[in-house]
């Protein structure tokens, strides 16, 4: 994955290489990845850190298929459920 550096003009990883990206969301500095079969991922722009969430961590399915973000949490669903986290 890849982000974009203004200031510099050039193009810079962040550090993962996902297999199939399946949704991507933005909010106040964080940047959320649902994927395939590895389930959720957040990086913090600010401290420039990936946290991944999976079955350890209470999601029912390793695919996200969508996410949906309000003012409190992000939703997404899995194929068979929705859950928030």
């Amino acid at each position: 994955m890849l982000k974009y550096d203004t200031q510099n003009g050039v193009w810079a990883s962040i550090g993962r290489n996902f297999h199939r990206i399946t949704c991507l969301d933005y909010s106040q500095g964080q940047l959320w990845v649902g994927t395939d079969n590895d389930g959720l991922w957040r990086y913090d722009m600010g401290v420039e850190k990936w946290h991944r969430w999976g079955l350890e961590e209470g999601l029912p399915d390793l695919h996200i298929s969508r996410s949906q973000h309000d003012k409190t949490c992000l939703r997404g669903s899995d194929r068979y459920r929705r859950a928030a986290w």
